[in-house]
């Protein structure tokens, strides 16, 4: 008859419960765990994070923690019984850890396993004298690594670009493993190699530097009043950022005059874009609006065009106290702003007032705004003018 032994039993299920509970060891019933944080082989110079946490949650333990059958560190509980200390790799290899503490005759292992990361750089196109970001991506296994220092940002010719960390986090990894590079234009050519390297890994994008291409819009503005134009400049498809231009320049300067206008004045903004303000003076063209940049050149139509504009019609009720009237400038379908307009002129002066509110000056949908007060019943007209042009509406004012 076979005889199983209480010890036997015992150790057994000592062994099952190990396997369940993975790095933890108990003493008198009561374990002492240790997790490491990211849980993965992580990368060289990646922080990674030791826990050891005690069962019985009990609070200022001293936990010994061994790497390698040698001391690394102590730390002491916390009032949820867990103490932390960290390591970073400095080669490849795995390293295995242990946590101990008093009282408790066993102790809990963990193996942290470092590997040479991927490094994915992006590549592009970046104009002459102007800017664009590309990344560099930092991961293990597919996993990202954050808060990773990375080096060796270098472009292999330097005749071509320069190179710069960008953003917040400089040369740091945010939390999608990710760092940011400026990388400025200095003469066409290429492509160059762009290099990051981090975690024991490097890798390279291929930048162009190319003249950029310059598109001006175009369109019609009205005599006396203004409007913006755009020029976007682009490099293989993609914005250049950070490009002072040249210009704006008008072919004909006694139709139009032309400045840089918005808070980039004449720099490209994010978008590779810089904005135009054209004013007109008198009515022809089309004449050209010319740009410049990176040694690229790009033009744009101006025609100046007397305003068009439009009154709006309403009826005066004399009791009411009057009624407001609107008048729209345009020139070719486009709102004229900034015209100083003419007038408000009542056709029969003995049947109602006019007068401005707010000003005679278009605002930036190109309207005025007239206050109309009713004096005897009747119909008249209103009448606004400027740059030229002349509108009216009519005024029916009833008791």
């Amino acid at each position: 008859m076979l005889t199983i032994r209480p010890f036997v039993v015992a150790t057994v299920a000592t062994l099952v419960a190990c396997l369940f509970l993975g790095a933890r060891a108990y003493a008198g019933g009561v374990g002492v765990g240790l997790t490491k944080s990211p849980n993965r082989d992580v990368a060289i110079g990646e922080t990674v994070t030791l826990t050891a946490t005690l069962d019985d949650g009990a609070q200022g333990k001293q936990v010994q923690f061994a790497m390698n059958g040698q001391p690394y560190a102590s730390a002491t509980t916390n009032s949820q019984g867990k103490a932390t200390t960290t390591y970073v790799p400095a080669a490849a290899g795995t390293a295995n850890f242990v946590a101990s503490c008093q009282g408790y005759t066993n102790s809990a292992q963990v193996g942290v396993t470092a590997v040479a990361a991927t490094v994915a750089v992006t590549s592009g196109t970046v104009g002459v004298g102007g800017s664009r970001l590309f990344t560099g991506t930092i991961t293990v296994d597919g996993d990202p690594v954050m808060g990773l220092a990375c080096g060796g940002l270098a472009i292999a010719n330097p005749n071509l670009a320069s190179a710069q960390w960008y953003g917040p986090s400089g040369s740091t990894t945010d939390t999608a493993g990710r760092v940011y590079i400026w990388v400025t234009g200095s003469m066409a050519g290429g492509p160059t190699t762009l290099t990051v390297t981090g975690g024991g890994g490097s890798g390279q994008g291929n930048v162009t530097v190319a003249t950029p291409t310059i598109s001006v819009s175009s369109g019609t503005v009205g005599v006396g009043g203004g409007r913006g134009f755009s020029a976007d400049l682009t490099a293989g498809g993609d914005p250049v950022v950070d490009l002072a231009c040249g210009g704006p320049a008008l072919g004909n300067p006694n139709l139009a005059s032309a400045e840089w206008y918005g808070p980039s004045a004449g720099t490209t903004d994010m978008m590779g874009r810089v904005y135009i303000w054209v004013t007109g003076s008198a009515a022809g063209g089309p004449t050209t609006l010319t740009v410049t940049g990176g040694g690229g050149s790009g033009q744009g139509n101006v025609t100046v065009q007397t305003p068009t504009i439009t009154v709006s019609s309403r009826t005066v009720s004399i009791a009411a106290g009057g009624e407001s009237f609107s008048a729209r400038a345009t020139a070719g379908g486009d709102g004229v702003i900034g015209l100083v307009c003419g007038g408000p002129i009542i056709g029969n002066p003995n049947l109602a007032e006019a007068a401005w509110v707010g000003g005679a000056t278009t605002d930036t949908g190109a309207y005025v705004v007239v206050w109309v007060t009713g004096l005897l019943q009747g119909e008249t007209t209103l009448t606004v003018t400027g740059g030229g042009g002349s509108g009216q509406g009519a005024v029916t004012i009833v008791p």
